[in-house]
């Protein structure tokens, strides 16, 4: 039985706190020096933001009335704080308010251990840190992510390094959606070079009823060039887009289920085989035989086009690989004598090409 000083509630308790995040709820263990005068809370923490310059009216407007945000913009109704006029001419809130006390199962399970369960739907869809004060003492937990719904929504996670973005009808509950920094411990092809970090979408195991938004943006100082966004599908890096936007330095696609995505670079075009004809070969019948095979480890063949552009004589002609990436085609009819050429051209997702060409002989 620990016994218990007069004073040992004169000083703020010191405080150790494990978090886990499951798929609907946030499980906090904390531990703490002493024991506490009740059971802990937790409250919902809105970010600080900085406000748009305003002209004279809207200024003395919003600092008479301090509880009402005059900028539409803004990200929720629920900020209150004090307006101040910054060195760059803009007027910011420097005080978090609005702040919520947070649905939570506080229970205390061992000597100076208490273990808080908070549903994931209460943190609402712009708080930023979950705080939990204990008798003077606090801790704080980031919250990386946001409540999507029904009717759609948004997370932007370290400053825009990656995006979410689900449309309405994506998801048929409220959902929170998470985004984690993560390691990869190699590409998952020799001819994919990662770019920047990889980020892990979570719940992976949401059903979602239609495609979702993922963007991410190109380090600073990254050449953009054969850079495009890969997820995991059943554990594997499939591609998704080279679709960049307008600046150039975010690679964005869609996707049918959250994953872990990743920018990779692939240089490398596809490897090209092209079996018959011999190059500077003759072919007495006239009867052409146009065979190869194609493949693509990096990002993959474009399927939007044909993977293997085969042309007889500067002709398109019908080749299409088959699913083991071998390609044939055989001429109807003799070709006239004399010298004829064959062309074979292979594209990759990444926009690599690899062409080969060369003349044969018709006797």
């Amino acid at each position: 039985m620990q016994s218990i000083r007069p004073n040992d509630f004169a000083t703020a308790p010191r405080l150790h706190e494990e978090h886990t995040w499951g798929r609907d709820w946030l499980l906090v263990t904390l531990k703490t020096s002493r024991p506490l005068g009740g059971i802990p809370s937790a409250v919902a923490l809105r970010p600080p933001v900085a406000a748009t310059k305003l002209d004279p009216a809207a200024l003395s407007a919003s600092l008479s009335r301090p509880e009402v945000l005059p900028d539409p913009e803004w990200p929720s109704p629920d900020y209150r704080g004090r307006w101040e006029n910054g060195s760059d001419g803009t007027y910011a809130i420097t005080e978090r308010a609005g702040n919520d006390t947070l649905q939570v199962l506080s229970e205390w399970v061992a000597n100076l251990t208490y273990r808080l369960t908070i549903p994931l739907t209460s943190l609402g869809g712009d708080v930023d840190t979950v705080r939990i004060p204990a008798d003077g003492a606090e801790i704080n937990i980031p919250v990386q992510g946001r409540l999507f719904t029904p009717m759609g929504g948004v997370y932007s996670h370290a400053g825009g390094a990656c995006s979410v973005m689900c449309p309405p009808g994506a998801l048929g509950e409220p959902v929170f959606v998470r985004v984690q920094e993560t390691t990869l411990h190699r590409p998952p092809e020799p001819e994919l070079r990662q770019v920047g970090r990889a980020f892990r979408v979570e719940p992976q195991e949401q059903p979602l009823a239609d495609e979702v938004h993922v963007q991410i943006r190109i380090p600073e100082g990254e050449d953009t060039s054969g850079v495009a966004l890969y997820g995991t599908t059943n554990g594997t890096f499939r591609f998704l887009s080279a679709e960049k936007d307008s600046t150039g330095r975010y690679v964005r696609g869609r996707t049918r289920l959250f994953s872990t995505v990743c920018l990779f670079r692939d240089t490398s075009p596809p490897r090209l085989v092209v079996s018959s004809p011999s190059p500077n070969g003759t072919i007495r019948n006239g009867l052409v035989t146009v065979s190869g095979h194609v493949e693509d480890r990096g990002s993959g063949l474009d399927p939007g086009r044909d993977p293997s552009e085969v042309r007889l004589d500067g002709k398109w002609v019908p080749a299409v690989p088959d699913a083991s990436g071998h390609f044939a085609y055989r001429s109807a009819t003799p070709l006239p004598s004399g010298r004829h050429t064959v062309s074979v051209k292979a594209r990759d997702l990444a926009g690599n090409v690899r062409e080969v060409s060369f003349e044969f002989r018709i006797p």
